[in-house]
């Protein structure tokens, strides 16, 4: 009678594989359905950029009024990786944004003026990532890049129009959260194709290509958010 019981499992489990405890390669392929390919990253980050050196127009005496002030802004990038970490994360991409500057204040022609300042900032850069195996915890990295920037000023009432152009220089490091939730970062990644998730801190600095404009937007942030990475 046992004999025919184990006969009988048998024969189901060979009718119904999916039945039966899977071997070393079926997990394998498991695991592999997870890792999507690695092909793009998206940031999402909010900062606080401190303009330096703002100055608004040229005043009647040939002077500038100059005052360093803190905006508010966000951006989004996104980079193509070519490469995938294989000799770490070499990436080229763009990124946009708003920042915004409300009631600061600025001497012009010896008085105190409020200023407000919109800019939509657009980028063009290269980044490198020490990035060199599945999950590593911290990723530091760096980028260099250009900018040209479209700038609404307003100075008591008035507006006025602008572009402005820079060079974006940053460092910064990733901490890896599937590094310590691996088992959702495969969920995450079947599901969404999201190969990693991370948390984000750099510093950036921005310095104009051409310091003789009536603006000057040479400005200082650290920049804190998250990266997708598919």
């Amino acid at each position: 009678m046992r004999i025919q019981i184990l006969i009988i499992i048998g024969l189901v489990a060979m009718a119904f594989p999916s039945f039966a405890a899977p071997d070393a390669s079926t997990e394998e392929n498991s695991k592999a359905r997870y890792e999507s390919p690695l092909t793009f990253g998206l940031d999402l980050e909010y900062y606080a950029p401190v303009y330096k050196q703002y100055s608004y127009a040229v005043d009647s005496a040939g002077k500038s009024g100059i005052s360093s002030m803190t905006g508010k802004a966000a951006q989004i990038s996104l980079e193509w990786l070519p490469f995938g970490n294989r000799i770490g994360k070499l990436g080229v991409g763009i990124s946009s944004g708003y920042a915004m500057i409300s009631d600061g204040k600025i001497v012009q022609d010896s008085e105190e003026k409020t200023v407000s300042l919109s800019v939509v900032p657009s980028s063009l850069f290269l980044s490198y990532r020490f990035d060199y195996f599945k999950n590593q915890p911290l990723v530091p990295f760096i980028k260099l890049g250009g900018s040209a920037s479209w700038v609404r000023q307003s100075i008591d009432g008035a507006d006025s129009f602008q572009m402005a152009y820079g060079i974006d220089m940053a460092v910064g490091g990733e901490f890896c959260l599937n590094s310590i939730e691996p088992k959702a970062g495969r969920e995450f990644d079947s599901r969404f194709g999201v190969n990693g998730t991370y948390l984000i801190a750099e510093y950036l600095n921005s310095d104009p290509m051409n310091k003789t404009t009536a603006v000057n937007l040479a400005y200082s942030a650290f920049r804190f958010g998250m990266r997708f990475e598919f």
